[in-house]
């Protein structure tokens, strides 16, 4: 708790010592001023710059095949390299269309049949609303990926706070019930849990990519 007031406490600090100095001394108010104009164009350039090979990087990556990349790393591996992926949406009272546009991108993925599990990680406190809107995704979107269902995240759980986390925490223990026969056929570190809001739109080869990432790593 101490160290959450720190920020605040140093911010409050300076600005007092803003206002006091230049009728206490007017050379350390020049020299504090200039420190931290100096701190603050160089944290503006510093973004400047990450941001542009930033965007250059983000560039290169979307122009490779990560899916061919991966397929062609799963040939050469001796070991079993399938991979599952666990995509959870939390959401409350979000418009249908859009669950529907999110749902779409993430079934562009070229694993979405046949490694994309989907979690509609919905709000109980929605109603009868929820259920039906998550039967009508469910029924549109069953034969695009491995699988796809939907939770519902009680609203009078003891110690629970109501929240985008507790909704994802619940869909999260769901999933791991749910496909616990299909998890005890993977190691742990071939599973990818992706959670995201219900307007998140990802690029296609997003997900071939954190699986590729994910089999490189040592």
């Amino acid at each position: 708790r101490l160290c959450c007031c720190v920020p605040g406490v140093v911010l409050f600090s300076l600005v007092g010592v803003l206002g006091v100095t230049p009728f206490l001394c007017p050379a350390a108010f020049l020299t504090l001023t200039a420190v931290l104009s100096a701190i603050s164009l160089g944290w503006t350039a510093n973004m400047g710059v990450a941001c542009v090979f930033g965007a250059r990087r983000l560039r290169q990556c979307t122009t490779v095949d990560w899916h061919s990349k991966l397929v062609q790393l799963q040939e050469e591996y001796t070991e079993d390299s399938d991979v599952l992926h666990v995509v959870i949406l939390p959401n409350y009272k979000e418009d249908e269309k859009m669950l529907l546009q999110t749902l779409e991108g993430i079934a562009e993925s070229p694993m979405a049949r046949s490694c994309i599990r989907v979690v509609l990680a919905m709000e109980e406190r929605e109603g009868a609303a929820a259920e039906a809107k998550a039967s009508r995704l469910i029924a549109r979107m069953a034969d695009r990926f491995a699988n796809i269902c939907a939770t519902y995240h009680p609203a009078d759980l003891p110690g629970d706070l109501v929240g985008k986390s507790s909704n994802t925490q619940w869909a999260y223990r769901h999933a791991l019930q749910r496909y616990s026969a299909k998890l005890n056929q993977f190691d742990a570190s071939r599973v990818f849990v992706t959670v995201g809001d219900a307007d998140t739109l990802w690029h296609d080869q997003y997900f071939s990519y954190i699986a590729y990432d994910g089999l490189c790593m040592p």
